[in-house]
């Protein structure tokens, strides 16, 4: 009975808190979406009186679903009553709907139209989103020329996004002539802000000298911030260095892995059956197959910069990967030194039983 209370009183302990924990965060959860509800209604009565705010305001509660069912119909409608009254900001939503085809159709030109209106106001997000129309060729006819300007005159505000395809532009010669110095400088500004495409951008013309000062470790700085972010660009750039520097104790240890397994397998061949009895052979057949697994690991381990994560330190692969390694050492260890020919401890029982009879003899 005592062992019985002992592990009772615990799992009923642990039970009790779990479940007011979950009592507790349902209730939260429950309170919130009543506030959200309740704020939805005041908001929908300053809307039918003709407020823009608050009809702007309960167009994104319909767009992201807060306080009422998501719905991007209602949000349009919504958009559309305040960016009718001059609001920028739901010009600039509802111009992203019609972007996207989100409540209404996709409309490029409908989209333009809305995304001028704010940008004629000095709206920097609405100038990056034109001057992106224009380079693409979204609902008129491409022009970089046209989407440089209006690059710039976001860019000019601090527009991150403006910032990064002037530098783009400046780097591929699109709309103006090509030149690096002043692209370094575009994306240096947008880096400075911590916008990954930028800083892979500033990294590569800093790695070649383009434009710039020729500095690898500056370059490979913005590559890890770059790659730190997810960014694919700066994570291959990084990996492709780091491959290159392991590859022959790659490839070494492939060799070496396909070397040990067919050689396991074309020396058992013959013998149906029996390949696995013996310990010695089956333990150079696990070591080579170890081998192509640890060499197949460690190629994806440098190719994937966020699995290897050199800025974090010992992580769960590092150490699986050290792990391996060392498992794989003692097998090779195991492998080199001499083994026990098979009739010599044989030979030595033979010998034991040899002196005990002679000593039986000379006792009687």
């Amino acid at each position: 009975m005592r062992l019985f209370w002992k592990i009772t009183i615990p799992v009923v302990f642990v039970a009790v808190i779990g479940g007011a924990s979950a009592l507790w965060w349902v209730h939260q959860a429950k309170t919130n979406e009543q506030k959200l509800a309740e704020e939805a209604r005041v908001c929908r009565v300053r809307a039918e009186q003709g407020d823009t705010k608050a009809q702007f305001e309960l167009g994104n509660r319909y767009y992201y679903g807060q306080g009422v069912p998501q719905d991007y119909v209602e949000a349009a409608r919504l958009y559309h009553e305040a960016a009718d009254q001059g609001d920028a900001k739901a010009e600039y939503n509802l111009a992203n709907l019609y972007l996207l085809g989100k409540g209404v159709p996709q409309d490029y030109a409908e989209a333009l139209r809305w995304f001028r209106k704010p940008a004629d106001q000095g709206n920097a997000m609405a100038e990056y989103e034109v001057g992106f129309m224009y380079h693409k060729g979204k609902g008129l006819a491409q022009d970089d020329t046209e989407a440089v300007r209006w690059y710039r005159k976001a860019a000019d505000q601090g527009n991150v996004l403006s910032q990064n395809e002037l530098g783009v532009m400046y780097h591929n010669g699109y709309g103006v002539p090509k030149d690096d110095t002043e692209a370094a400088l575009w994306y240096r500004k947008a880096a400075n802000q911590g916008y990954a495409p930028a800083e892979s951008g500033i990294a590569f013309l800093e790695y070649y000298g383009n434009g710039v000062t020729q500095d690898r470790a500056d370059a490979t700085r913005w590559f890890r911030k770059a790659a730190d972010q997810g960014n694919m660009y700066a994570q291959r750039s990084i990996s492709i260095r780091l491959t290159t520097s392991r590859l022959v104790l790659l490839w070494a240890r492939a060799i070496l892995g396909l070397w040990l397994s067919l050689g396991f397998l074309l020396l058992n061949s013959f013998k149906p059956g029996r390949s696995l009895r013996n310990v010695r052979q089956s333990v150079i057949f696990g070591t080579g197959v170890l081998c192509l697994f640890s060499a197949g690991l460690g190629w994806y381990g440098d190719t994937h910069y966020k699995i290897r994560c050199l800025n974090c330190g010992l992580n769960t692969f590092t150490w699986l990967y050290w792990l391996l390694n060392g498992v794989l050492l003692a097998l090779l260890i195991y492998i080199v030194l001499p083994a026990k020919k098979p009739g010599e401890e044989q030979v030595a029982i033979g010998v034991e039983e040899t002196e005990s009879v002679s000593e039986g003899k000379n006792n009687g």
